[in-house]
């Protein structure tokens, strides 16, 4: 007899995806209130603040700081991972499925700076993780900083998949559609997005918005061969039990996730 609850895949679909969509635009205004919160520490307002999820978001001071230290350049990535760190606690308590999106913000905040410190000094120049390296952090501790996030969040991720219930009986295609389709159409909607709605540096957009979807469908591959392989170890640490998926926890991710959206895309634009 199967020990796990089989719960419908269209639903953990859509919970999985509205979910992700609020955690990675949710990070993204974390990030951005890290860097406002890191330069008035310094005394330095802010001039201007976009959030655009799907395209480009990012603060301006008022003036540079040429004094400015670790805090300063890494405030958007610690408070996002800070943030999540808390959240994290709270999901090795309660599993509240109202709660879920919040829960992924989790997960994905650790993956997001991960990537972004990669990505950052990889492109080098004026980028946040850059200038840390050049404000006296020595490289390898930030490479080493960027794989713990990883881990972290990944870790997360596959243990939210054993909430919604995935589990070792699925066969490695469901677990794999629900990662690729869970996670991919964010980054898709962004490629389409730079495609008709950004005018400025619009080709370096979308090279750099389909770098991120491509990347997004590796991860997803990464996770669902991890799923089975790390699922009795993780359920021996840190144990979850599967929970129904009702039609009002579905409405509650997918209106935060519009409504959240929204707000960036409206008032910060």
């Amino acid at each position: 007899m199967n020990q796990y609850r089989n719960i419908n895949t269209g639903k953990i679909l859509v919970l999985v995806a509205s979910a992700f969509t609020f955690a990675y635009c949710f990070g993204v205004f974390i990030h951005e209130i890290g860097h406002i919160l890191g330069y008035q520490y310094y005394g330095i307002a802010t001039k201007k603040l976009v959030l655009d999820p799907f395209g480009h978001s990012y603060m301006l001071p008022l003036k540079e700081n040429p004094a400015g230290d670790l805090l300063q350049f890494s405030g958007g990535s610690l408070l996002n991972i800070i943030s999540a760190c808390l959240v994290a606690s709270l999901f090795c308590k309660n599993h509240n499925m109202f709660a879920f999106p919040l829960l992924m913000w989790a997960g994905v905040a650790f993956i997001q700076e991960s990537i972004a410190i990669v990505l950052d000094l990889v492109n080098g120049s004026t980028f946040d993780w850059t200038l840390v390296v050049a404000a006296g952090m020595p490289i390898y501790l930030v490479i080493i900083f960027s794989l713990l996030c990883m881990g972290a969040g990944c870790t997360i991720f596959l243990r939210l998949l054993a909430i919604v219930g995935i589990n070792p009986d699925d066969s490695y295609t469901k677990i794999l559609t629900i990662c690729i389709l869970g996670i991919s159409p964010f980054f898709i909607i962004s490629l389409i997005y730079v495609l008709f709605f950004m005018v400025t540096d619009q080709d370096n957009w979308i090279l750099s918005k389909s770098i991120s979807l491509g990347a997004s469908i590796i991860l997803s591959v990464v996770l669902a061969l991890l799923f089975k392989p790390l699922y009795p170890m993780l359920e021996k640490f840190l144990p979850v039990k599967s929970r129904d998926i009702k039609p009002t926890h579905l409405g509650s991710s997918l209106s935060i996730a519009v409504l959240f959206t929204l707000f960036c895309l409206f008032f910060f634009n």
